[in-house]
């Protein structure tokens, strides 16, 4: 090994000063030791340390050509720099022990009382701020990606090992495996959530389930609140790009519905006092009550009621309505039996009383009896009549009477039409008399 020493004996003011030193490595010391074999500069000291070039940013960044591996200190980022080949990278954080990076074991951990900056250049604005994307991995397989994208940052989990994965995963959030569920509440737009999703705003809130609910051409479901101050929450199928509603299904592939109840017993199963439901098309109304509903005119005001009160059920005009009409349209209308009589309006299963009953009838009314063409049978011929047939004539005999009944108001006009002859005979039995009598 060879050992070379160079004296200066007096300070020289120079431009440019070189020194070229040959040798296998050069030992700098107090003990006289040889330089270690591995090194070209072995610079031993316990009580001093060993300076590289300090300079300012801008003469750093001014050095022309600089050579990869330079090293320099900067003052004005107290930061030690060494040039890459490319550019120039910062060595260390600066600011002493209590800012850089500790190994223990298998970690790594940086106690620095800043923010930490990846992939930026600027001051971090967070304790990690990251310019760019995020890729998590589980072993080789990608299990998710956080990458930012104009305006908006997408969250992915994927699968496989590529960036942005071969194939779709699941995003979970507070998520437990125990049996007690321990994991808290997600919020969006919320700070404090109050359900496992919580998504909110100021004023006005929209959630949105689809393509888009205002755009496209798709179908989707539209969700939200009215503003604060007015205080109603809705939900609303949209399709075509929100210029049509689209239908709204519950339980499209079975079950029951319930609004307030929740074991519903039928398809929709409404609970509440008072009156759960009203059906209205903006001008009239119905009132759906636990027993009964009424009908309620354009103002607002009931016109007819329908009610279940014990065991018996009422249809009649609301309070206040004394002037309305019930009117039953049906093509035919059965009272105490299933099946109605057959040509009838009105079958009633029983009998009926009432205090007046009029017959309004289309037919001719048997005046017809009084005119001059009225063929009245003879006594002879009427009582041979009686005699073949046991009843009147134009009167249905009793056979007929007991299995199809009595047409009250052709019965009533048939009736009238025996008086009528009656009265004739009667007539011709007084001529008679006195006929007698003058004899």
């Amino acid at each position: 090994m060879k050992r070379i020493l160079f004296i200066l004996f007096s300070c020289v003011t120079l431009q440019f000063f070189t020194v070229n030193i040959v040798a296998q490595n050069i030992a700098i010391n107090t003990d006289g030791s040889n330089a270690d074999p591995s090194a070209i500069l072995d610079v031993k000291s316990n009580n001093k340390g060993m300076l590289v070039p300090r300079m300012t940013t801008a003469q750093r960044t001014g050095i022309g050509s600089p050579a990869a591996g330079l090293l320099v200190y900067d003052t004005d980022t107290n930061n030690f720099w060494f040039y890459n080949g490319a550019g120039w990278t910062q060595l260390t954080t600066g600011g002493g022990s209590s800012n850089q990076w500790t190994t223990t074991g298998n970690n790594i951990s940086n106690n620095n009382s800043g923010n930490v900056g990846i992939g930026m250049l600027a001051s971090p604005f967070a304790k990690l701020s990251i310019g760019g994307g995020l890729n998590i991995f589980s072993g080789t397989t990608q299990a998710g990606s956080i990458n930012p994208n104009g305006d908006n940052t997408l969250f992915n989990a994927r699968l496989g090992s590529s960036l942005g994965g071969t194939t779709s995963g699941n995003v979970v959030l507070q998520y437990t495996s125990s049996s007690t569920s321990l994991a808290g509440y997600v919020g969006i737009g919320s700070f404090s959530p109050e359900a496992k999703l919580h998504v909110t705003d100021y004023g006005a809130t929209k959630f949105v389930i689809g393509q888009s609910h205002n755009s496209g051409g798709f179908t989707s479901l539209y969700m939200g609140t009215s503003a604060l101050s007015n205080g109603y929450g809705y939900i609303q199928g949209v399709r075509s790009g929100g210029t049509l509603f689209g239908n709204l299904v519950l339980n499209e592939l079975g079950g029951n519905v319930g609004i307030g109840i929740n074991t519903p017993q039928v398809k929709l199963h409404i609970n509440g006092a008072g009156e759960p439901l009203r059906v209205s098309n903006g001008n009239t109304a119905t009132q759906i009550f636990p027993n009964g509903f009424q009908f309620l005119n354009n103002a607002a005001v009931g016109r007819f009621f329908m009610d279940l009160t014990g065991d018996h059920f009422i249809i009649a005009p609301s309070s206040g309505n004394s002037t309305g009409r019930l009117t039953l349209e049906g093509y035919q209308v059965s009272i105490g039996q299933i099946t109605p009589a057959t040509g009838y309006k009105l079958s009633i299963g029983g009998k009926a009383i009432c205090e007046e009953l009029k017959v309004q009838l289309s037919s001719a009314w048997p005046d017809y009896v009084f005119h001059n063409s009225y063929q009245l049978k003879t006594f002879d011929e009427l009582r041979a009549f009686i005699k073949t047939n046991n009843h009147l004539p134009n009167i249905s005999p009793a056979a007929v009477i007991e299995k199809e009944g009595i047409e009250v108001g052709e019965m009533q006009r048939k009736m009238m039409e025996k008086i009528e002859e009656l009265t004739l005979y009667i007539l011709q039995l007084e001529d008679r008399l006195k006929n007698f009598e003058k004899k």
